[in-house]
């Protein structure tokens, strides 16, 4: 069942020691999505660049505007209404201000990756995308 294993996911990013080869806030929904069967939404960036030039990036496109990319090279359709196991571009509020960052909906909030490790809350989507096919997981037990 999908949420069995999201918590297990969550759960193992929540015990993940923050640094230069854990997954960033992209990266860790990006695996979810492999995960769940889905290609590399990531693909196009992962392992390719720094903290610095991940910056650079955003800074010259939108978070939202990769993501969107990476989405559409996997395959993966974008929906209205977030359900399990989605993951989605949210507005998050941090010390910094209100930033970007990609997210797993758990249910009733969504999880993300920070270098203080998993937190989760009530987020804005700005762009969710369908993880998991419930007709798929219905015919083969997913």
């Amino acid at each position: 069942m999908i949420s069995t294993q999201l918590h297990r996911y969550i759960a193992k990013g929540a015990a993940m020691d923050f640094g230069p080869t854990i997954p960033d806030c992209c990266m860790w929904p990006a695996n979810w999505c492999v995960e769940c069967g889905n290609d590399d939404p990531g693909k196009r960036w992962r392992g390719k660049y720094t903290e610095a030039e991940a910056l650079e990036l955003v800074a010259h496109y939108t978070l939202l505007d990769l993501w969107t990319l990476g989405m559409i090279d996997a395959g993966i359709p974008e929906v209205d209404e977030a359900q399990i196991g989605d993951v989605a571009v949210v507005e998050c509020v941090t010390d910094d201000g209100v930033n970007q960052c990609g997210a797993i909906f758990g249910g009733k909030r969504f999880h993300a990756l920070s270098p203080k490790g998993v937190f989760q809350a009530h987020m804005r989507p700005l762009r969710i995308w369908r993880v998991v096919n419930p007709l798929h997981e219905a015919c083969h037990g997913g």
